[in-house]
């Protein structure tokens, strides 16, 4: 393998990290303009982590699972959040999934995870992809 090829396995061009403003946001404004969510990509590795932990789990809680695992901003996994929206929510947060559905509405949530499918085309069935894990 030559130089060339090397490198393209190496650094293989990704598209871009998405990028979301939830319409029509009162919630989520900073300076007068909504603020943009940032998530990436995961990687194959992440993708088979998330549907060994999650096998059988409601197909809501995975996407859920996902979106949260891709966030880049907000940090799910910053500690100074955590701790905030588990004083807010009067319980433990520990998780970036839990974090998730702690910082939205429903109504957000489900804008946020379409949002996530139809960027990175992830148009396939995610019970089907846990079945097919499974066997």
């Amino acid at each position: 393998m030559g130089p060339t090829e090397l490198e393209m396995f190496l650094f293989p061009q990704r598209k871009e990290n998405f990028r979301f403003v939830f319409p029509d946001s009162e919630g989520f404004v900073q300076d007068g303009k909504p603020v943009e969510w940032v998530m990436r990509e995961l990687s194959a590795a992440e993708g088979l982590e998330l549907q060994r932990e999650l096998r059988g789990k409601d197909p809501a809680e995975i996407m859920t699972a996902y979106v949260a695992r891709a966030m880049v901003y907000p940090d799910l996994q910053d500690a100074a959040l955590l701790e905030g929206l588990s004083r807010r929510e009067g319980r433990t947060i520990l998780g970036e999934a839990q974090a998730l559905k702690a910082l939205l509405t429903d109504r957000e949530l489900a804008a946020l995870v379409r949002g996530y499918v139809r960027y990175f085309q992830l148009n396939e069935d995610f019970a089907k992809r846990e079945q097919a894990a499974k066997n």
